[in-house]
């Protein structure tokens, strides 16, 4: 059977046509090639790459000081290649170093020149070859470290360094709240008014809203969860109650609840921390009196960042939430366990970083203050498996380096997904 001609020219033409296409240069990938070409000694920033919009907010001058910061810790790049395209000029790349890989996340323009509209230079991840290496860098760091990474089907701790002792964790504590409405069945629809009393101060952007202002429990914890929203989180503390919460810390894995008697709202720690001399008192006292010194503090004005001091770590070993690693995998292991979709679809919403392909699920909380970062991922890869990780930096002396400590956690992912334990 033989075609009619005009099919047959329409055939040819549409092939020349997809061959020139092929032909084009693929503007994503050139602008990435670009950008990394830009590493170097002396880095020669070409600003008719960016948009306008963007060089107001970094200024080429920036970006020249960024790229000549980024060659003298790393030297050049030596590839780029494309891990995901987010959009037809959008994409997530690894930029390839000697010895390290850096996630890059990349935008342009949808029309005319293709400009760069948004560019994220994401921690560099050691290229490691096992995780012994993990859990010897953990050990040589400055403080104290707790780390576990532990495969859920047949519970086998892959890796471990301190797992059980207990550390500060920052906002990671909001995980024991999340669990808290779900074991007591909480209506997620359920309204409640925001009231002055439980506003705190940033991470979040509740405490910017009006007083008996109507949100549900959903979200309240979704805020809590994925921007850490700490007006958010004072709310549903007063919503489940401090002794609930108390009482449920054994049943949710933590070996030591007494550290974290009575269980602080994150105004009242903030508090603590502005206030020399109250966090003198509180920690003197017993459990029962530390509660009264609280429950006091109410409806009492509360402290301003200014009251704070960020440059330092201050009482990181005394007003703080405490757990270990091996604590936290056993909250994420639980919350895996109850199988709540509307609790893991909440952890899932912040990944914290960008996780390896081989992950279907990533449901994340972090907390960090100076001297503080906790990092907890409960994870499920495309094979089946589901592994709990998290990991603990503490410094009483100095604030601890979180680019350094979020790279390492995501070598420590790509060793889960290059050499998977069976």
């Amino acid at each position: 059977m033989r075609l009619p001609i005009s099919t047959c020219l329409l055939v040819l033409l549409f092939v020349f046509t997809s061959l020139a296409r092929a032909a084009e240069p693929d503007a994503l990938a050139t602008a990435a090639q670009r950008i990394a070409d830009q590493i170097a000694p002396t880095p020669q920033v070409d600003a008719a790459l960016y948009a306008p919009a963007f060089l107001k907010t970094v200024p080429a001058g920036q970006i020249t000081a960024l790229c000549k910061t980024l060659h003298q810790q790393h030297g050049q790049v030596r590839r780029v290649t494309l891990e995901s395209r987010t959009g037809p000029l959008a994409g997530k790349f690894t930029f390839n170093f000697k010895d390290v890989d850096m996630p890059v996340t990349l935008a342009l323009e949808p029309d005319g020149a293709h400009r760069v509209t948004g560019l994220w230079f994401g921690p560099t991840v050691p290229r490691l070859k096992s995780l012994e290496e993990v859990t010897q860098r953990l050990g040589k760091l400055p403080g104290k470290t707790s780390f576990q990474l532990q495969r859920l089907g047949d519970g086998k701790v892959l890796a471990a360094h301190e797992a059980e002792t207990p550390l500060a964790i920052g906002s990671t504590f909001k995980l024991y709240l999340l669990a808290a409405l779900v074991q007591d069945g909480a209506a997620w629809d359920r309204v409640v008014k925001l009231d002055d009393r439980y506003k705190s101060l940033p991470t979040g952007e509740m405490q910017t809203w009006p007083a008996g202002a109507p949100v549900t429990l959903h979200t309240l914890a979704l805020k809590m969860i994925s921007q850490s929203d700490n007006t958010a989180t004072d709310h549903l503390l007063a919503q489940i109650g401090r002794g609930r919460v108390e009482k449920l810390l054994p049943e949710l894995g933590l070996k030591k609840p007494e550290a974290n008697v009575p269980f602080l709202g994150t105004r009242e720690a903030f508090r603590l921390k502005a206030d020399a001399e109250l966090r003198k008192r509180f920690v003197a006292a017993t459990a029962a009196d530390r509660a009264t010194l609280l429950d006091k503090l109410l409806g009492t004005p509360g402290p301003t960042v200014a009251q704070l001091d960020l440059a330092r770590p201050v009482a990181i070993d005394e007003v703080e939430w405490f757990a270990s690693a091996a604590d936290l995998c056993r909250v994420m292991a639980w919350f895996d366990n109850k199988n709540d979709a509307a609790s893991l679809a909440i952890l899932a919403v912040n990944p914290g970083i960008s996780v390896p392909n081989q992950f279907t699920y990533a449901g994340f909380k972090g907390g960090s203050e100076t001297g503080v970062l906790n990092l907890t991922w409960l994870l499920k890869a495309r094979d089946g498996e589901r592994y709990v990780l998290s990991a603990s930096w503490n410094d009483a002396n100095s604030p601890v380096d979180e680019p350094k400590f979020v790279g390492l956690m995501r070598a420590t992912m790509d060793l889960i997904e290059a050499k998977p334990s069976r």
